[in-house]
């Protein structure tokens, strides 16, 4: 989803004497005095639509007077950026990815047409980096450096959290770090707290990328039922990825009760239901995102369901029409869903076409997440040794996630180097001990 989905980070683990690889010594315990929170800690929430119908009217009246306004300016590149923000409003409610696309449109034409020293240059890196489209990101932002008016510190915040965002995504973790506190000292408000969330959730201190949400709730002067959601949902991830279950469920639920009928949270909660053994609720959850969304997520996860349920008709339809969904979204934003649609053919489709798309995700944004989906490709290719040199290169850059480790021990195994391969599940085991269950397996969103 847009597994959506950046912060402080360690530097690379020394190498085991003799191994050639690079598997850590130990897991840092994460410190007692961290506390740790639970649903029940969100603030209350403040002023904005309490269900995703509400938003979508919202957001549906936002547009059309955008749509007016720029119809009516075509020569200003501001009502054109107003429209750009209002399409991404849509797709931040609905998932709507040609909202999405057209927003990134709408900003190309305001750019065009904008004076130099003018235009939608903040706008339009924030735009870039949440397609992934790192080149774009960093040419908005030097327009930004360039422009003739900087309207707020607020702004200036934003570019330097933007620079950590590209910095991570390209692997330099240290540069991040400096970059989101550097953002933090200037303004530190809900946005740089939910990077460093990301970013502590990425070494696996899961305590603390929580408290980094809460934080990021406490510090947002508008709470809005939509956006406290969205932090119950990133937090209950978060536990799911650890193996806490029960505990995601919490916050998932919290999430429902925050903002009603939120397609997002129908899929993570579909997804618990899953793992509780509710196979009926998870896919009537699944299927109705599905339907009313046109998410390929939801697709790939149902047609994961029926394969595991033995219906393999349902699997083989569902999966086709995941197929056809991604195609058409890397056709239109590639950087925004190479790394998605590589994970559907992994399961679903292709494995040199998944190689293809995972090669491409892992040069635009070199990092341990990229360099781990790069391995599981080159090693559906029967690739093992190139897939093994991607995960040490995950595991240099400080990324520490239990799928990870996972992968080091089956790779390891694999390659007949067994002492490693059990120091391996020793560390997955370490970041999640629910990681070899059964459950574990049915899991296609909160993957850590």
């Amino acid at each position: 989803m847009p597994r959506t989905r950046l912060l402080i980070f360690v530097s690379p683990p020394p190498a085991v004497p003799g191994s050639g690889l690079f598997l850590a010594a130990k897991i840092v315990p994460h410190s007692t005095e961290e506390p740790h929170y639970s649903a029940s800690d969100l603030p209350h929430a403040g002023y904005g639509p309490v269900s995703q119908g509400d938003a979508e009217t919202k957001v549906r009246e936002r547009i059309e007077y955008a749509t007016e306004l720029a119809a009516e300016r075509p020569d200003q590149w501001l009502p054109k950026q107003v429209l750009a923000r209002a399409l991404r409003s849509r797709y931040l409610v609905d998932g709507n990815a040609d909202a999405l696309r057209d927003a990134g449109r709408q900003l190309a034409l305001a750019r065009s047409v904008a004076d130099d020293g003018a235009g939608p240059a903040l706008v339009s890196a924030e735009w870039s980096m949440e397609v992934h489209d790192l080149d774009g990101a960093e040419a908005g932002l030097a327009a930004y450096d360039k422009s003739v008016v900087k309207l707020s510190t607020g702004e200036q915040a934003t570019a330097l959290e933007l620079r950590g965002d590209i910095n991570f995504y390209r692997g330099d973790i240290s540069a991040a770090e400096r970059l989101y506190d550097a953002a933090r000292k200037i303004e530190n408000g809900p946005s740089v707290q939910v990077r460093l969330a990301v970013l502590e959730k990425s070494r696996g201190n899961f305590d603390a990328a929580i408290t980094h949400l809460v934080n990021a709730a406490r510090l947002d002067s508008l709470r809005t039922p939509q956006t406290l959601a969205n932090i119950a949902l990133q937090a209950g991830a978060i536990e799911f990825a650890r193996g806490r279950y029960d505990v995601a469920q919490k916050w998932y639920r919290k999430a429902d009760e925050l903002f009603a009928d939120y397609w997002k949270t129908k899929l993570y909660l579909g997804e618990a239901a899953l793992v509780a053994g509710n196979t009926d609720q998870a896919a009537a959850m699944f299927e109705n995102v599905a339907v009313d969304t046109g998410d390929p997520q939801a697709m790939d996860a149902l047609a994961m369901l029926y394969r595991r349920s033995g219906d393999r008709q349902r699997s083989k339809a569902w999966a086709a029409r995941a197929s056809a969904e991604w195609e058409k979204r890397v056709g239109d934003i590639p950087s925004a869903y190479v790394a998605h649609a590589a994970e559907h053919e992994l399961a679903f489709g292709d494995p040199a076409r998944a190689l293809s798309y995972a090669r491409k995700n892992a040069t635009t944004r070199p990092n341990g997440e990229a360099y781990l989906l790069l391995a599981r490709a080159l090693s559906a290719n029967g690739q093992d040794s190139a897939a093994m040199r991607q995960l040490m290169r995950a595991e240099r850059a400080g990324w520490k996630s239990a799928r990870l480790y996972v992968e080091i021990a089956q790779l390891s195994a694999a390659l007949g180097d067994e002492e490693h391969a059990a120091e391996a599940r020793d560390m997955a085991l370490k970041l999640n001990p629910q990681i070899y269950s059964p459950e574990a397996t049915l899991i296609w969103f909160a993957h850590g």
